[in-house]
């Protein structure tokens, strides 16, 4: 089956990204070179979860954020399936795993479901350039990232973001910035300091840590959440070795 990566935002709409079957990745938990449309039975074989194994290589490929997956095909082209077949087939009697619990698998069929016809539009990243044919195989190439996926509301509420990494992994703090901007945080800069061997945290005052800038990082990324008052309006995304096992 193609994967579709599906953007819902409240009054902006439904944005569908189809992503080709055939277009080879490097999945994510170091499982190496696969074609796309292997990972989820990949996924299950290995015990990782077919759905997270893809979710977390589609955000590590193209830094689209992917907040959750699911099993069940609730989408054909760009035709979303109507809310009593998805409150049958997806709400109530899922066959594939998901980390969506029930509420919000009722919360997301109404929503998408309601979703008039204007306010849905379908990004073609073959024609944008965001994959391309290198001999007989698909590859994934650096990209602009489509406004329509980018969170408005993240970006209203102004919330700088510093990257550390300590990984000692090359280019994880930016492929990290990657993700975080396309939520729609600013990233105020990457820097790269001593080895921890951590998965990751988020430092921030009380306050930020209850934003929604917060709440999608940490949705991301998982982390274990210190708070310090001095954090005025920005945080701290640390990122440790553990992390930089899992992102492709």
């Amino acid at each position: 089956e193609k994967p579709v990566i599906v953007s819902y935002q409240e009054g902006v709409g439904l944005t569908f990204v189809p992503v080709a079957e055939d277009l080879y990745v490097r999945g994510a938990f170091g499982v190496g070179e696969w074609r796309l449309g292997s990972l989820y039975a990949l996924g299950e074989l290995q015990g990782v979860s077919g759905g997270r194994l893809l979710a977390k290589t589609l955000q590590g490929t193209f830094s689209f954020p992917i907040d959750a997956w699911v099993g069940e095909k609730i989408v054909e082209g760009d035709k979303v399936d109507n809310l009593p077949s998805l409150i049958f087939n997806f709400v109530l009697f899922p066959k594939n795993n998901t980390n969506l619990n029930f509420f919000d698998r009722f919360r997301f069929a109404a929503a998408i479901s309601s979703t008039p016809k204007a306010l849905q539009t379908t990004v073609n990243i073959e024609k944008l350039g965001i994959i391309k044919k290198e001999g007989d195989r698909l590859v994934a190439t650096d990209f602009s990232l489509p406004s329509s996926l980018v969170d408005t509301q993240v970006s209203k509420e102004g919330i700088g973001v510093v990257v550390l990494n300590k990984s000692e992994s090359t280019g994880l703090g930016r492929r990290a910035a990657r993700v975080i901007e396309a939520v729609g945080a600013q990233v105020l800069f990457i820097k790269s300091e001593k080895l921890e061997n951590i998965r990751c945290g988020i430092r921030t005052s009380d306050k930020i840590a209850e934003s929604l800038t917060v709440h999608k990082i940490n949705g991301l990324f998982s982390c274990a959440i210190e708070c310090d008052q001095t954090f005025t309006n920005s945080i701290e995304l640390i990122l440790g070795k553990e992390i930089a096992n899992e992102l492709p």
